[in-house]
C-alpha cells in the first residue's frame, strides 16, 4: 500500500475490494465472464470478509465473498506472486467450508464453491496459461470425477492470449495496466473512477496506509533494539572473560557424539552468572544439537582451541536474548584458546 490514491488501479487490492463491493452488478458480470455462466443474481456481497474459527487459530481475510443460494465464490486479486498461492487456495477452501457449516450439522449443507486468484503473472514456472481450472479427478481414471463441488480458479493477466476470448483477452490487458478496451472493461475502468471519486474512501485508504507504515516501523524498531541488545550481551560478557580466570574446557568425540567436560579450575568470583549461565546453555546446545542440523565441533589439540560452528538453525536460539549465543560461545572459546597458549 504504497501507491498515492490517486495512482490506484482496479488491480490494486483496496479499489479492487470496494469496487466490486459497491458493484454487485460488475462483480456477477465479472464471474459470468471468468466461468463462462450465467448467475442469476447475487444474494449477498462482502469486502474482505474475516473468517476466524478459533481463539488462537489463523484466520483468513477474503478479498470479495459473494453467496448466493448454493455457491459460494471467492475472488482474490493477487499482484504478488509466491510459491505459496496453491497452499493458500487449500486454507481458504478449508476455512470457507468450516464457515458454512457448523458442528454436527450434515455436510450436504456445504454448497458448491469457487476460490478465484487474479494474478499479474503465472504462478506456474513454464507454462503460461491464461486460465487455470482445477477440479478433482481420479488420477488413474480422469472420467471418475470426486465431485465435491469445489473449483479453484487462477487468472494468468499474462497468459497467451490466443486462449481466450476476445472479452476475456480485453480484461488480461486492462489488469496488466493497458488501456480500457471493449465494453465490459470500460465500464470497470468507468467504475473505478467513481470509487476514486470517493472523499471517505480516500481517507480510509490513508489511514490504512498510515497504520501499516507504523507498524512497519514498529517491527523495524524491534528488529535494531533486539540488535543492540545481543551486542550488549556480547560486550558485557567478552568484558567479564577478559578480567577474571575462566575454567578449562576440554571436548572429545565419543559414540554418543561430542562430550564437553570442565576441569577443576572454578570461576573466579568475578564471573557472573551469567558465565555460569553460558555453560548450561552450552551444554543445553550441544544436547539439542542430537536433534537438528546444528553441528558443534570443539578440539582440543595441544593446549589451542579450533571451535567452528556449523548449520546453525534459528529455532536452536528461539529467544531474542539467546540469538548472540553462537557469538558469546566464539568469544569464550577465543578467550580459552589465548589462555592456553
Amino acid at each position: 500500500m504504497q501507491k498515492n490514491y490517486e495512482d490506484l488501479t482496479f488491480a490494486d487490492d483496496f479499489i479492487f475490494c470496494k469496487l466490486l463491493t459497491i458493484n454487485k452488478e460488475l462483480c456477477k458480470e465479472l464471474l459470468e465472464l471468468i466461468l463462462n455462466v450465467k448467475i442469476s443474481r447475487i444474494e449477498y456481497v462482502e469486502d474482505q470478509k474475516s473468517v476466524d474459527m478459533t481463539y488462537d487459530g489463523k484466520g483468513v481475510r477474503f478479498d470479495v465473498y459473494v453467496e448466493d443460494d448454493d455457491t459460494v465464490y471467492d475472488i482474490e486479486m493477487q499482484t504478488s506472486i509466491t510459491a505459496d498461492i496453491p497452499k493458500r487456495i487449500r486454507y481458504y477452501q478449508g476455512m470457507i467450508d468450516l464457515n458454512l457449516i457448523t458442528a454436527g450439522e450434515s455436510y450436504k449443507k456445504l454448497k458448491k464453491t469457487f476460490i478465484i486468484f487474479i494474478c499479474l503473472k503465472s504462478p506456474f514456472d513454464g507454462f503460461n496459461l491464461p486460465i487455470y481450472t482445477f477440479s478433482e479427478i481420479c488420477e488413474q481414471d480422469n472420467r471418475v470425477h470426486l465431485n465435491d463441488d469445489t473449483v479453484k480458479i487462477i487468472i494468468n493477466a499474462a497468459g497467451d492470449r490466443s486462449l481466450v476470448s476476445q472479452e476475456m483477452a480485453q480484461f488480461l490487458d486492462y489488469v496488466s495496466g493497458n488501456a480500457a478496451e471493449g465494453g465490459f472493461v470500460k465500464k470497470l475502468d468507468m467504475a473505478v473512477d467513481v470509487v476514486k471519486t470517493k472523499k471517505e474512501l480516500e481517507v480510509e485508504y490513508m489511514t490504512l496506509r498510515m497504520k501499516l507504515q507504523e507498524e512497519r516501523e514498529e517491527g523495524r524498531e524491534e528488529g535494531r533494539e533486539e540488535g543492540r541488545e545481543e551486542g550488549r550481551q556480547i560486550g558485557r560478557l567478552e568484558g567479564r572473560l577478559n578480567a577474571s580466570n575462566t575454567p578449562v574446557m576440554t571436548a572429545e568425540p565419543s559414540a554418543a557424539g561430542v562430550r564437553s567436560s570442565v576441569g577443576a579450575v572454578a570461576p573466579s568470583a568475578g564471573v557472573s552468572s551469567m558465565v555460569s549461565d553460558f555453560w548450561g546453555l552450552t551444554a543445553q546446545a550441544t544436547k539439542t544439537a542430537a536433534h537438528s542440523n546444528t553441528q558443534i565441533i570443539l578440539t582440543h589439540n595441544l593446549g589451542f582451541f579450533h571451535f567452528a560452528i556449523f548449520i546453525m538453525r534459528p529455532f536452536v536460539f528461539p529467544s531474542p536474548k539467546a540469538r548472540g549465543i553462537p557469538a558469546i560461545i566464539f568469544l569464550c572459546v577465543a578467550s580459552l584458546s589465548n589462555e592456553a597458549e
